[in-house]
This record gives structure tokens, C-alpha cells and sequence, in this order.
């Protein structure tokens, strides 16, 4: 064979092979088992698939979606409620389209919004209960510090602590009454309540007349165990109020008092001396011995000196 002929069965066979595999698409000869099944599952959500896949005798591919169903975020589950799929919770939340405000009404379905506010009667309420000592429940359901001098802590029974001195010359020992809180300071702690607390008058300890002494120990918070007769009182002695001597000039006669307190504690005259048929006089307190007038003698005249 000549090489030019050669040549041209080589460019014939060139032209010709290609066409032998062209695509002429699907037909009825098509081999079943050239199709490849179809593919159904379950998702991890539940969500329930089906697709069918054909591929056809070429190796190119289609496919129709026969059924496909996706999992809405919130459900209903089998009980009816509703739950949030992505939190699994039912109805606890602050979102306020979801949770009820301070007034408003609330059930298990709506409950209070906040941590504390609480659903009584059907209406949430800010319950104080649920915060720490020395806060309160504002009106978005929080916790915040109670105002200053707010309640807080026990209680003290007053009866047992001093209230002081009373009376028209503060010379009477009371002890206190009623009782006494702790309190909150601006920063949010509880000062625990003292005898300082107690502010109310209560019963009579101790009457010393005229007769306190100057470094008594009848004071407001002082437990009341601690007072006594000799503690508070000048005892069979002069006070600042009760001593020395007071003239006393009467129309018959004229006499002038000692004064000093007695064994208990009460202001009394412990000596007394008669001027006789002379006044006595005022600072000094004394009586006299000798008149310048008639004036100076109780019922006597006053002559050369002397009140016959």
C-alpha cells in the first residue's frame, strides 16, 4: 500500500470514530440496571426525607425530589406545650413577649420575668423574701440595695437597756421601752441593732431626787444590770444639789436647814437649828445674833442692838 494511500484511511478513520459516540439521549433500549436507586433517611432532628436519583446510560445524572419536610425551631411536643427547641425549655424566659411584668398577670405558661418576682394570686408581685438582707425587689424583677436605714437583722428588747435621765430635774433613772432593729447603711450591710437604738421612755429605775451623782452611770444604751442605788446616787452625803444650809423665815419663827442625802439616795434634811427670836439671813444662810431694827427679830423689838 502506497504511503498516500495510507495517509488517507488514516485521516478517514479520524472523522469517522468520534461520531460513534455520540449521545443520542435516553430511549427505550435504556439497561434498568444502569439506573441507580433512589435514597430515603431520617435526619438527628427528626425530619423526615425521600429522594429518587436517575442517572442515565451516558454517566450524566438528574433527580427529582419526591417529599422533603424540615423541624420549625419551636414545636409542639406530645403533651400539647410548647417548647423551644433551641433552649428545651417551656415558657422560662425574660424575653417580655414570653415572661409577665411587675402587675401583670402570670401562670406556667407566662411566668414572672426577672428572679424576683413571684406569681401570687395570678398577678406578679416583687417579693423581697427572694433577695439577699439589706436589698429589695425593684419593679423589673432585680435585686438592688434597700434604701439607707432600712429594717434589717433581729430585734433587741429595749426593756433591759437605759434610756437615761428624766424627769423635771433630770434627776430620775428610766429604763427604755419597746425594742430596736438593725438598720442598713448606704452600702448594702446590716449594722446590727445596740442599746443606743432603743428612743423610748420606759419604767422607773431609780429616783435620786437631788442627790445624782456627777459621774452616774444612768446612761441610754448601758444594760440596766448595771445601774444601781450606789452607782447612780450620793449616798449619807451633800450633792451638787443637796447640801449646805437654807434659811427659812417664817411669820413665828425663823430657822435654818442642813441638807444632804441619806442612805437612799434622797435629798433630806439631816440637821436644823432654831434662830429663836432672830431672822436669819440668805447667803450666808445663818441666823442672826444681833438686829439693826425690829425687822430682825421674829416677835421682838429690836433694842440697843439685840431683839427682846
Amino acid at each position: 500500500m502506497s504511503a498516500r494511500r495510507r495517509a488517507a484511511i488514516v485521516l478517514g478513520l479520524s472523522l469517522v470514530l468520534p461520531a460513534c459516540f455520540v449521545d443520542r439521549g435516553g430511549g427505550p433500549g435504556l439497561d434498568s440496571a444502569s439506573a441507580t436507586q433512589g435514597t430515603s433517611g431520617t435526619t438527628d432532628d427528626g425530619t423526615a426525607t425521600a429522594t429518587t436519583d436517575a442517572t442515565t446510560a451516558s454517566g450524566e445524572s438528574s433527580g427529582e425530589t419526591i417529599a422533603s419536610t424540615s423541624a420549625d425551631p419551636t414545636g409542639i411536643d406530645a403533651t400539647g406545650a410548647v417548647t423551644d427547641a433551641t433552649t428545651g425549655m417551656r415558657g422560662e424566659s425574660d424575653d417580655p413577649g414570653q415572661c409577665a411584668d411587675e402587675g401583670t398577670s402570670c401562670d406556667d405558661a407566662s411566668p414572672c420575668c426577672g428572679g424576683c418576682l413571684s406569681c401570687k394570686g395570678g398577678v406578679c408581685v416583687a417579693d423581697d423574701a427572694i433577695c439577699g438582707e439589706c436589698q429589695v425587689c425593684s419593679t423589673l424583677g432585680a435585686c438592688v440595695l434597700a434604701p439607707p436605714d432600712t429594717a434589717c437583722g433581729g430585734v433587741i428588747d429595749c426593756a433591759g437597756v437605759v434610756w437615761g435621765l428624766g424627769g423635771p430635774y433630770e434627776d430620775l433613772c428610766f429604763a427604755a421601752a419597746g425594742g430596736a432593729q438593725g438598720r442598713c447603711d448606704a452600702g448594702g450591710v446590716c449594722a446590727p441593732p445596740s442599746g443606743e437604738d432603743c428612743e423610748a421612755q420606759g419604767e422607773l429605775l431609780l429616783d435620786c431626787s437631788a442627790c445624782i451623782k456627777p459621774d452616774h452611770n444612768c446612761v441610754a444604751g448601758l444594760d440596766v444590770g448595771a445601774v444601781s442605788l450606789e452607782s447612780v446616787c450620793v449616798i449619807n452625803g451633800p450633792s451638787e444639789d443637796c447640801s449646805g444650809d437654807i434659811c427659812h423665815n417664817d411669820t413665828y419663827y425663823a430657822t435654818v436647814v442642813t441638807l444632804g442625802c441619806d442612805q437612799s439616795g434622797s435629798c433630806e434634811t439631816i440637821d436644823e437649828v432654831d434662830c429663836g427670836d432672830y431672822r436669819c439671813t440668805y447667803g450666808p444662810d445663818q441666823c442672826l445674833t444681833q438686829c439693826e431694827s425690829s425687822a430682825d427679830c421674829i416677835f421682838a423689838e429690836c433694842v440697843d442692838g439685840e431683839c427682846i
